[in-house]
């Protein structure tokens, strides 16, 4: 008897190679073969279940809202339910209706239709519908109250055409989608989601310029309106729907667009970032002076510095001074005293903005961002009267946010360059990266130790030293290698290498690949 893909090979739904690629993420999974095809985006589930139902002649359910009476559950007791994966929905003359999407259901049942007592009807249900269902059946009292389901599609459609506010829909959207990620407003365009990785349009009317407005007078306050008129963009966090959002408008001539991204509230232990003992050591048992982290935008700088603020928080008696501009975490002190000051929107003046954290007097001060000479003079002092100090700063290479940094110094000597120089301890470069065997992304870094010969490129400003002369060298232990690592095991594919790397020969010389 021939198996599900290559049915669907035959009948021309999948190609050969599609169902290699399937297969390959079924044993590194164990999900079944359909769900991949779908999450894959190799087919959608409408085709595969059509398809389905009349291949193994049964009923599929098509109705986009359901009701399951109280009196129906209580004919199927919810140990039946849960040991063979059935939704009990109807009963008719015929017997009792039961949904149902995993075919092996099939063989089972003359055991349920004796357990119950009743002649049982199978109907396959989609998956998405089938697994928001159970999900729900666990979270009510079952046999005591009706159940009412209505699918994702009728749900949106219902609150996006009835003009709902921003808020309701994200709601609406979240409750089906647990593997959501972004969602994206744009005008003249269908709301859109991404999840597992790919990009969807939901089906419901273009968005108007109005129904753009209105959201983000519901997320933003006045000032932040303002800042998007004069800068054009503005991020901030919001929790909304009991997700925790990171928020991006951005203003393009006369539309907008917004994306907005589910954040984790819960800190990661630093362990779990991805980091190895040959720099974690340096990051978790620092001397006084500057730790230097660089990544692009929205690769987990927030994320890192809070991971590192509570691994001390946690395990060591500190003073700790955490500057953000905008809070995403909540840090409670436990033994260690942490204070949290949001400097996004600068509400008080230079003067008293200063005069606070030298009062607060800290020993080890988190900086989400080096936005300016005075945060750097600020910094410098710190280190140099016996402080540690973590910096973030945005960018792509250790040797391009170094120059960036260095051009906030227009003294004629370079004083604040020179200094920090000389107390620069490591400088880390990370990102997240896609991998195959896991939903999220894993991380990939490179790192720097302090030594003369950086010293001597920094004062020099001689920043090309450090990609021509330095990466590779013991000093400075680049993303190729860790690349190359993720290559050797299959983790990542030769284009997603070639995409990550600063420097392609470098990467194809430590994965050990000749050209041909």
């Amino acid at each position: 008897m021939k198996k599900l893909g290559e049915i669907l090979v035959d009948k021309g739904l999948i190609n050969h190679e599609q169902l290699n690629k399937a297969l390959k993420k079924q044993s590194e999974t164990g999900d079944r073969l359909g769900k991949l095809l779908i999450k894959m985006d190799i087919v959608s589930e409408e085709q595969l279940f059509t398809f389905l139902s009349k291949q193994y002649g049964v009923v599929m359910f098509n109705e986009q809202e359901l009701t399951i009476p109280a009196d129906v559950q209580k004919l199927v007791k919810y140990d039946l339910v849960y040991n063979y994966g059935i939704i009990p929905f109807k009963v008719t003359d015929k017997g009792v209706h039961i949904g149902f999407s995993d075919f092996r259901v099939l063989n089972d049942i003359d055991e349920i239709a004796f357990k119950t007592g009743k002649n049982v009807i199978p109907v396959l249900f989609p998956d998405s519908m089938y697994e928001k269902i159970l999900s729900d059946i666990k979270e009510i009292d079952y046999g005591e109250e009706d159940y009412y389901f209505q699918s994702f599609k009728k749900k949106i459609e219902t609150e996006f055409n009835k003009g709902a506010g921003v808020e309701a829909l994200l709601s609406a959207i979240v409750s089906f989608e647990p593997n959501l990620t972004k969602v994206f407003f744009a005008e003249d365009s269908a709301p859109a989601i991404r999840k597992n990785g790919r990009f969807y349009k939901l089906n419901t009317d273009p968005m108007k310029k109005e129904d753009l407005l209105n959201y983000i007078k519901s997320l933003t306050d006045e000032a932040t309106r303002k800042t998007l008129l004069h800068k054009k963009t503005v991020r901030f966090y919001k929790t909304i729907a009991d997700k925790n959002f990171f928020i991006n408008i951005v203003r393009q001539k006369s539309s907008y667009l917004i994306v907005l991204t589910i954040t984790s509230s819960e800190i990661p232990k630093f362990n779990n970032l991805g980091f190895k003992d040959d720099v974690s050591r340096y990051i978790l048992e620092p001397t006084k002076g500057f730790y230097f982290f660089i990544a692009p935008f929205g690769h987990g700088k927030a994320t890192t510095m809070a991971s590192i603020v509570n691994h001390f928080n946690k395990s060591k008696t500190r003073n700790i001074l955490f500057l953000e501009k905008q809070s995403m975490y909540e840090i409670v002190s436990d033994k260690s005293i942490v204070t949290k000051l949001d400097v996004g929107m600068r509400t008080y003046n230079k003067e008293n903005f200063f005069k606070i954290i030298y009062d607060i007097d800290p020993e080890i001060i988190f900086l989400m961002d080096i936005d300016s000479l005075e945060i750097l003079e600020m910094a410098l002092k710190f280190v140099e009267s016996g402080r540690t100090v973590y910096a973030c700063y945005e960018g792509g290479s250790i040797s391009g946010a170094l120059e960036k940094l260095f051009l906030l110094d227009n003294s004629e000597n370079k004083y604040y360059v020179n200094k920090f120089a000389s107390h620069l301890r490591l400088v880390v470069n990370f990102r997240l990266v896609p991998v195959e065997t896991i939903e999220r992304k894993a991380m990939i870094y490179e790192y720097m130790y302090n030594s003369f010969k950086l010293r001597k490129a920094l004062k020099e400003s001689n920043f090309m030293y450090i990609d021509t002369q330095l990466r590779g060298t013991a000093d400075y232990m680049p993303f190729e290698k860790t690349l190359a690592e993720f290559y050797v095991k299959k983790l990542i594919d030769f284009d997603t290498a070639e995409n990550y790397s600063l420097d392609f020969e470098l990467f194809k010389n430590y994965a050990g690949i000749k050209e041909s």
